[in-house]
């Protein structure tokens, strides 16, 4: 099944918000970051990772969001939107 219009399939996401619910996320990661550090054991990893945490968690919002199964349809209706 082929969907050409993911506003008409997934009513949940309103595509105009999804910048202000990534900037709650950051804000959200950034305040959390600075909590956990005292918790944390072991070493940082030594690589920086290519997303951050904030963009991570604000695409599996959208993902249980916008009603799909599977997360690699989501994203592959995701990226022909943009």
């Amino acid at each position: 099944m082929i969907f050409n219009d993911l506003t008409n399939y997934c009513p949940m996401i309103c595509f105009d918000e999804i910048t202000d619910v990534y900037s709650i996320v950051d804000e959200f990661c950034k305040d959390f970051e600075i909590f956990s550090t005292l918790f944390l054991i072991g070493n940082k990893p030594k690589k920086k990772p290519r997303m951050s945490t904030s963009e991570v968690i604000t695409i599996t919002l959208l993902f249980h969001l916008s009603g799909f199964r599977a997360f690699k349809h989501f994203i592959s209706i995701m990226r022909k939107n943009t």
